[in-house]
């Protein structure tokens, strides 16, 4: 799934090599997949129920971050204050990892 021009493409996987043409078989590259949409939009351009339902989902964004934004106070030792200050895009798997941790997780 790739975002061009405004648009959602999806590149459909090809059972063979002759049922999509001119599109590739299997999973491509993420070069080739750049260069099939871009040179074949017409063919990889999402239906216009997807596209609708996602620019709904979409709809108010970026405004809408800071209503949607949770905020939480979390104590937690300094060595991992340290770490999350610096690397901040770690806080979400922390927090997943924590969530979904299991009984032999905690021994």
């Amino acid at each position: 799934v790739y975002l061009y021009g405004g648009s959602v493409h999806i590149i459909p996987i090809a059972t063979s090599p002759s049922s999509l043409n001119p599109l590739p078989t299997g999973v491509p590259l993420v070069m080739d997949a750049v260069n099939t949409i871009t040179r074949l939009p017409e063919h990889t351009k999402a239906p216009k129920s997807v596209q609708a339902a996602i620019q709904t989902k979409i709809n108010g964004f970026p405004g809408k971050i800071s209503r949607e934004q949770h905020i939480a106070h979390a104590y937690v030792p300094v060595a991992v204050a340290a770490l999350l200050r610096e690397y901040p895009t770690l806080v979400a798997p922390a927090v997943h990892a924590f969530c979904k941790r299991d009984t032999i997780d905690n021994k």
